[in-house]
C-alpha cells in the first residue's frame, strides 16, 4: 500500500494535480468568485429563509475546488469567473431587501433556482472517489466548464431582468411623485363620491326619473358631445346630477366630476377644475395615470396656467393616447357656482367649447349643470358652444308629493310621540297644501322636512309652527297682497328665523353667514367677540337651514348653509326684510374685520385656523366709509394685509369713490404697488425655466443688491414645498431679510417703471439658477437657513402652533449648507418645538428627509436624534422628490449630499 501511495504522489505532480484539500489555497480568481457568490449569498439571507435561494455552501465550495482540481483550460475558466464576479458585483450593488419590489424579489428567486440546480450537478461530482476523478478529469472539466458558462448566462439574464424590474419600479415612483402633485393641486372635496357629502344628496327613489332617463339616453349616443342641464334654484339639479354621477360610476363610464360650491376655498376654485378632472380620469385608467403624470413631472408649473392651456395638457393630450371601449361622462355641477364671477365661469366654458372635436375625438363627453345666468347662457349662444344640447329642469309637484309622503313616514315610525298618529299623518290636505307651496322645488320641501325631523323638537309642534296656524288657516298665514317666485320659500325661512329666541344675537350673527366667509363656530364667535356657546345656542333652532358644527379646536369644521336660495335670501332686501343686512349692520361687521386686520402678529403671521385667513377685505366695499372705518383701516397690520391675495386695485378704487383722506389712498397706493411687484414675481417664478437673454435693463435695476436680495429670496421659498403664494412668500422673505415694508417698496418701485413683459423678464434673468448660485455662498445659504428656522421658533412661540411658516424651505437651506455647530444648536432647538408635527401626516416628510441628510453629514450630530428622524423617513419611503426639483430651480444644493 505505501508503493501505491508513493505512486500516487509521483503521478499527482507529473500532471500538475494539487491537493484536493477544503483548506488548500484556491486561484485569486476563484477566491473572489466564491466571495462574490457567498457575499451574495448573505445579502439575499434576511428575507428568503425557506425559498430556493438558500444554496448550500458546501455546494459552491466543492464546485469551485473540483474546477481547481481538474482543470485543464484555465485561462478560459479564469475569463469565465471573472465575467461571473463582475456581474455578482452589480447585482449585489444594486440589491437591497428592504426597499426591493416583489417583481424583483421574484425573479431573485427564479435565478436562484437555476443557480442551485446547475451547482448541484457540479456537486454531484465530488460525490466519486478520488481515483475515478482522477481518471475522468477531461470529462469532469469540460462539465465544469459548461456549468460555469450556464451561470453565466443566469446572471447576464438575472441583470437584464432586474435592471428591468428597477426601471419600473423607479417610472412608478415617478408616477405617484407627479400624482401627489396633482393630487395637491386639485379639489377631494368637488367629487360626487366625497365622504362628507351631506349637503349633496341623491334623488328620492321614484322622483326626476324623467330628467335621468333623458341623461342616460343621451351618454348611451356614439358621440353624445357636450350637454347643459340648466334651471332655477331649488329644482334638484344637483341631487340629479349626484344620482347620474353614482349610476355611471356603477356601469364604469364616469371619468370624473366637480362639483362647485360657492365661495368654498377649492370647490369654488376655477383653478381647481382641470387638475380635479384630470386627477378623477388618472385613478379612473393606469394608461391615463401614466400619460398625465409624465405631463405634470415635465411641467409642474402647468397649474399656474391658463384654463385652456390645463384642458390641452391634462386631459385632451394624454386621452388622445388612449382608447376607451366606451364614451366617458365629465360631469361639472353648480357652474354658476364657481368663484371668480363671470370671467371664470365663461373661460371654462370657451375652453370645453374650442376643445369640442378634441374631446369627441377622445370620446369624452361633458354634462355641466347651473342656473340659467345671464353670463352663462350668452357663453352657450356663443359659435363654440351652439350645438350643445340642453335639458331645462322644471319643478314636479308629483316628484315633491312623492318625496314628501315617503318622508312624513319615516318621520312618524322614528318618533315615539307619533306613535298614535294616524297612518297617513300629517294628512293629505297638508301634505297637498305643502305641494303646492313648493311649486314644485325640492329646496322648499326639503327645508320642511328637515324643519320637522329636528331629534330636539316634537315634529307635530315643529309642523304647527311651520303651517302657522295656531287658530289660523294656512292661506290666510301664507297667501301675499302681490306673491314672488319665490314668496312661499320666503315665507319658510323667515317663519324659521323668527323662531330664534334671541333674536338681537340672531341680527348680529346673520350678516357673517351672509357674507359666507365659511367660519367655524370659534372663528365665527372670535370674529363677533360672542363666545361659541352662545353662536351654538343661538343658531340651534336653524339645523334646518344651517349646518352648525360641534366647537373644535382645529376649526375643521365650518358653519355652511345647506342650500344657496337661502344665501340669495339674506342677501335681498325685498325678500329677507328686517333678516337683511342693512347698511348699519353690514358697517359693524367691517369694523370687526378691520379689527382682526390690526392684530398684531410679532412674526407676520397667523396660526393656520385663525379667523383672519378666512376674511376677505373685499367686504368693505358694500359698506360706507365713515371715520371709524378710517382710522381702523389706517390700523391695520401691513402684515396681515399682504398674506392675504386682495384685489388692492378694486379697494383702492373704492376708498377713491368715497373720497377718503389723501394719507388714506397713499397708504393702499404703496400697497397696490406691492401687490402688483407680486404678480410679476409670480409670473416670473410660473415661467422660472423660460429665462431670457440679458435685455437692456437700467445697471441700477440689474445690480440692485436689495431688489435681488427680495427677488432672490422669494423664489427659493416658492421653490421648496410652500403652501402659499407669492403674497406670503414676499412677507417671509420681509422677516428673513429683516426689511420693512418701507425699504420693500423703495427696492421694488423702480421695476415697476419698466413695461410688464421686461419686468418680468428681469425677474427671472435674477432669479435663474445660475444668477442665485453666483451671489449666494456657502456662508449666505448658512445664514438663511439660520434665520428661517429662528423666525420658526419664534413664531411657534409666539402663536403656540404651526403657522405658514413652518413650510419656509429651511430644511432644503440646511441641507444644500455645510454642517456647522451654530446650525446644529438651531436644527436641535426647532425639532424641540415643532415636536408634534413631526409625524406622518403633519410636517412633510421630505423636511425630516432633509434635515436627516444633513445632520447624517456632521461629525457631532447626536446618534438618538439621527435614530429618531431615520425611523420616520424608513416609515415612508420613496417620497423625497422635491429636494432634486428645488436644486434645479434655484441652482442651490446640486453638489451638496
Amino acid at each position: 500500500m505505501a508503493k501505491v501511495y508513493k505512486f500516487w504522489r509521483w503521478a499527482r505532480r507529473l500532471i500538475g494535480i494539487r491537493p484536493l484539500t477544503k483548506t488548500g489555497p484556491l486561484p485569486e480568481y476563484l477566491s473572489v468568485l466564491k466571495d462574490g457568490l457567498i457575499l451574495l449569498l448573505n445579502r439575499t439571507e434576511g428575507f428568503l429563509d425557506g425559498t430556493p435561494f438558500k444554496i448550500p455552501f458546501s455546494a459552491v465550495n466543492t464546485a469551485l475546488e473540483l474546477a481547481n482540481a481538474v482543470s485543464d483550460n484555465k485561462n478560459d475558466l479564469q475569463s469565465l469567473s471573472e465575467s461571473i464576479v463582475h456581474r455578482l458585483a452589480i447585482v449585489n450593488s444594486n440589491f437591497n431587501h428592504k426597499t426591493e419590489s416583489q417583481e424583483s424579489k421574484n425573479r431573485i428567486i427564479s435565478f436562484s433556482r437555476e443557480l442551485k440546480l446547475d451547482l448541484d450537478a457540479v456537486g454531484a461530482l465530488s460525490n466519486r472517489g478520488i481515483i475515478r476523478r482522477l481518471l475522468k478529469a477531461d470529462a469532469d472539466a469540460k462539465t465544469i466548464a459548461d456549468t460555469f458558462r450556464r451561470i453565466d448566462e443566469h446572471l447576464k439574464d438575472f441583470q437584464i431582468d432586474l435592471t428591468i424590474a428597477i426601471d419600473r419600479k423607479l417610472d412608478r415612483a415617478n408616477v405617484e411623485n407627479a400624482m401627489r402633485t396633482l393630487y395637491a393641486a386639485s379639489s377631494n372635496e368637488a367629487s360626487y363620491d366625497w365622504g362628507n357629502n351631506y349637503d349633496r344628496p341623491s334623488c328620492h327613489p321614484k322622483t326626476r326619473e324623467e330628467y335621468l332617463l333623458k341623461l342616460e339616453a343621451w351618454s348611451q349616443e356614439d358621440c353624445p358631445g357636450l350637454f347643459w342641464m340648466y334651471g332655477p334654484a331649488g329644482t334638484g339639479k344637483s341631487a340629479i346630477m349626484q344620482s347620474f354621477c353614482e349610476q355611471m360610476h356603477q356601469e364604469s363610464r364616469l371619468g370624473a366630476s366637480f362639483f362647485f360650491k360657492r365661495d368654498h376655498p377649492s370647490r369654488g376654485d376655477a383653478m381647481k377644475v382641470f387638475p380635479t378632472l384630470a386627477y378623477h380620469l388618472a385613478r379612473a385608467s393606469p394608461e391615463l395615470e401614466v400619460a398625465i403624470a409624465t405631463i405634470v413631472g415635465e411641467d409642474p408649473a402647468i397649474f399656474s396656467q391658463t384654463l385652456a392651456i390645463q384642458l390641452q395638457k391634462l386631459i385632451i393630450g394624454p386621452c388622445q393616447t388612449v382608447t376607451l371601449a366606451s364614451p366617458w361622462v365629465i360631469a361639472v355641477d353648480g357652474l354658476d357656482e364657481c368663484g371668480g364671477g363671470q370671467n371664470s365661469q365663461q373661460a371654462i366654458l370657451r375652453s370645453i367649447g374650442n376643445a369640442h372635436d378634441q374631446l369627441k375625438s377622445c370620446r369624452l363627453t361633458v354634462l355641466i349643470a347651473s342656473r340659467p345666468e345671464p353670463d352663462i347662457e350668452s357663453v352657450f349662444n356663443e359659435p363654440c358652444l351652439t350645438f350643445a344640447q340642453r335639458l331645462e329642469i322644471r319643478g314636479s309637484k308629483t316628484d315633491v308629493r312623492t318625496y314628501l309622503v315617503d318622508q312624513f313616514q319615516r318621520i312618524r315610525a322614528t318618533y315615539e310621540c307619533l306613535c298614535t298618529a294616524p297612518m297617513l299623518w300629517p294628512g293629505d290636505k297638508i301634505v297637498e297644501d305643502f305641494v303646492g307651496q313648493s311649486s314644485g322645488h325640492f329646496v322648499y320641501a326639503s327645508t320642511v322636512v328637515k324643519f320637522i325631523d329636528d331629534k330636539d323638537w316634537n315634529p307635530e309642534g315643529r309642523l304647527k309652527l311651520i303651517l302657522g296656524i295656531r287658530g289660523n288657516s294656512i292661506s290666510s298665514a301664507l297667501t301675499p297682497a302681490s306673491p314672488g317666485p319665490f314668496f312661499a320659500l320666503d315665507q319658510l325661512y323667515k317663519g324659521i328665523l323668527a323662531d330664534v329666541p334671541n333674536q338681537e344675537w340672531l341680527l348680529t350673527i346673520l350678516p357673517a353667514i351672509a357674507a359666507n366667509f365659511q367660519l367655524s363656530v370659534v372663528q365665527m364667535g372670535k370674529l363677533l367677540e360672542l363666545e361659541p356657546t352662545t353662536i351654538q345656542t343661538t343658531l340651534r333652532r336653524l339645523h334646518s337651514l344651517i349646518n352648525v358644527p360641534a366647537i373644535a379646536r382645529d376649526n375643521a369644521d365650518y358653519i355652511t348653509v345647506h342650500h344657496a336660495s337661502f344665501l340669495d335670501f339674506l342677501n335681498d332686501p325685498a325678500r329677507s326684510a328686517h333678516f337683511h343686512s342693512d347698511s348699519i349692520m353690514r358697517h359693524s361687521l367691517a369694523l370687526r374685520i378691520l379689527k382682526v386686520y390690526s392684530e398684531a402678529s410679532e412674526h407676520g403671521c397667523l396660526a393656520f385656523n385663525h379667523v383672519y385667513w378666512k376674511l376677505d377685505l373685499k367686504f368693505l366695499a358694500t359698506t360706507q366709509l365713515s371715520p371709524d372705518m378710517i382710522d381702523s383701516l389706517r390700523q391695520v397690520n401691513d402684515d396681515l394685509v399682504f398674506n392675504q391675495d386682495i384685489k388692492y386695485w378694486e379697494l383702492l378704487q373704492w376708498l377713491k369713490d368715497q373720497d377718503a383722506p389723501v394719507d388714506l389712498i397713499r397708504q393702499w397706493e404703496d400697497h397696490a404697488s406691492i401687490w402688483e411687484f407680486e404678480k410679476i414675481l409670480d409670473d416670473a417664478y410660473s415661467n422660472f425655466y423660460c429665462v431670457p437673454d440679458k435685455e437692456d435693463w437700467p445697471e441700477a435695476l440689474w445690480d440692485s443688491p436689495k431688489l435681488t436680495q427680495i427677488i432672490q429670496t422669494t423664489i427659493i421659498i416658492r421653490s421648496g414645498r410652500w403652501g402659499g403664494g407669492t403674497n406670503l412668500a414676499l412677507v417671509a422673505t420681509r422677516y428673513i431679510l429683516d426689511y420693512s415694508w418701507e425699504e420693500m417698496q423703495t427696492a421694488v418701485t423702480p421695476i415697476l417703471s419698466l413695461k410688464y413683459p421686461n419686468a418680468r423678464n428681469l425677474c427671472l434673468k435674477i432669479s435663474s439658477p445660475l444668477r442665485i448660485q453666483e451671489l449666494n455662498s456657502d456662508q449666505t445659504l448658512q445664514r438663511l437657513a439660520e434665520r428661517c428656522m429662528e423666525i420658526i421658533c419664534w413664531d411657534r412661540v409666539e402663536q403656540g402652533q404651526a403657522t405658514y411658516f413652518i413650510e419656509l424651505p429651511w430644511s432644503y437651506l440646511l441641507r444644500a449648507s455645510s454642517p456647522t455647530i451654530q446650525l446644529l444648536e438651531t436644527v436641535q432647538r426647532l425639532l424641540v418645538l415643532i415636536k408634534e408635527d413631526l409625524a406622518p401626516g403633519k410636517l412633510s416628510m421630505q423636511y425630516v428627509h432633509n434635515v436627516l441628510v444633513w445632520l447624517q453629514t456632521h461629525p457631532d450630530a447626536p446618534l438618538d436624534l439621527v435614530e429618531q428622524l431615520k425611523a420616520l423617513v424608513d416609515a415612508e419611503p420613496n417620497k423625497y422628490e422635491s429636494y432634486e426639483n428645488w436644486c434645479r430651480i434655484t441652482g442651490l444644493g446640486g453638489s451638496r449630499p
